[in-house]
């Protein structure tokens, strides 16, 4: 299938992950294994592998929403 120029795909990659995520790809295995960072998908039949952009963006949205929260903590 082509790729479209400005349409994101479901499917972010690794590279594209480690520079949406403020981790390294350790730190992303481990919060993974805990369950507290979305679940990798196999991009069968290859052995590559990637993860929903939706649940990816989620996960972002919340840990921003937990960096906010901390910060109007801080400040009363």
């Amino acid at each position: 299938m082509p790729r479209v120029p400005h349409i994101e795909g479901p499917f972010i990659l690794r590279r594209e992950l480690l520079t949406m995520v403020p981790h390294s790809m350790a730190t992303v295995d481990r919060l993974e294994a805990k369950g507290q960072f979305p679940k990798r998908i196999r991009l069968e039949p290859t052995n590559r592998v990637a993860w929903l952009r939706r649940e990816v963006s989620a996960y972002l949205r919340h840990l921003g929403r937990r960096r906010q929260s901390a910060a109007q903590e801080d400040h009363v």
